[in-house]
């Protein structure tokens, strides 16, 4: 069903946007406005109509009420469900989202037009250099991939050696985040593993360095057998346990702390290799070249070149 918009104009100035089913007699328009809009239109009449907008979808009359509140402010229209006098501070919450939304989405189109044009004046080279660019950026992308991981692991490793240095903890009140913690760890380790062919090598090195201790395997692969010990305070009484004098502790959590920076650092290099590419401008280029240049001169591998295109050396 389609409406008109009756844009009325009140006596001081203000707006009254109503809808009317289009196919209405307009008769008695303006006296079924005010009776619609009773509280708005008391002390403040209509006086005349000034714009007609016809042919209005009913999902679009907040919207159109909305486009006239940002031209001549919130309290200055009113209209479409917005039949109160005051607007509560959820309405005019949601008016403000909804107008910075149309605002931001049209401000979006415009620099993105505005691309456009500079874009395809400003094609240096053939289609086979943005193919390659992009591929280039995709098989960049998928190694980083290889190395990423829950970064916050960094804070909830100091987290667990927080615990085990002081002690004294109930068990039921952390055994959520260190469970969750135990199975992240055993992951990263055998991410690190996969992916760098000198892990092991450097594993060893940390080893030798606290004396070979700590070296079993299972520590890693499921670390709750290692720090259940550390961490639930009936088997540190049991075993007396010291924090000072743990030297495999150390090791194990040098460990850890290996295969996470180096996982890392190696994801931050590959981040920085993909900032180099301009991955969005190449498939800008290369969409114009593809569609909308299609019937331009042909490079020497066939593919169409704009006017001011080169092909690559």
């Amino acid at each position: 069903m389609l409406y008109n918009i009756y844009v009325y104009e009140l006596k001081d100035g203000k707006q009254l946007l109503y809808p009317k089913i289009a196919l209405d007699n307009n008769d008695f328009g303006m006296n079924e406005c005010a009776f619609v809009y009773q509280e708005i239109v008391k002390n403040n009449p209509i006086i005349r109509v000034n714009h007609i907008q016809e042919g209005v979808e009913s999902w679009q009359i907040d919207g159109y009420v909305h486009t006239y509140m940002r031209k001549y402010g919130l309290e200055n229209v009113r209209g479409g469900r917005y039949d109160t006098l005051e607007l509560s501070e959820s309405a005019k919450s949601e008016i403000s989202e909804a107008i910075k939304f149309f605002s931001c989405t049209l401000e979006q189109q415009e620099n993105r037009v505005y691309q456009y044009h500079d874009y395809r004046e400003n094609i240096q080279y053939d289609i086979d250099y943005y193919r390659k660019k992009i591929r280039l950026y995709e098989q960049t992308d998928a190694e980083r991939k290889k190395y990423e991981i829950e970064r916050n692991i960094r804070y909830d490793l100091n987290w667990l050696n927080r615990i085990v240095a002081k002690g004294g903890n109930k068990f039921f009140e952390i055994k959520g985040n260190y469970e969750k913690l135990m199975g992240s760890l055993a992951a990263v380790y055998q991410q690190y593993l996969n992916v760098d062919e000198d892990a092991r090598t450097k594993i060893d090195r940390i080893h030798d360095l606290y004396g070979n201790c700590a070296k079993c395997e299972l520590f890693f692969q499921n670390p709750q057998l290692f720090f259940d010990s550390r961490v639930i305070q009936e088997e540190r009484d049991h075993n007396k346990y010291n924090y000072e004098s743990d030297t495999e502790f150390k090791c194990v959590i040098s460990v850890f702390e290996l295969a996470i920076y180096s996982l890392i650092n190696r994801e931050d290099e590959l981040i920085f290799d993909l900032n180099q590419i301009l991955i969005q401008e190449h498939r800008d280029k290369l969409f114009i070249l593809e569609y909308q240049l299609g019937e331009r001169s042909l490079s020497p591998s066939g593919f169409a070149l704009s006017p001011k295109a080169k092909p690559t050396a």
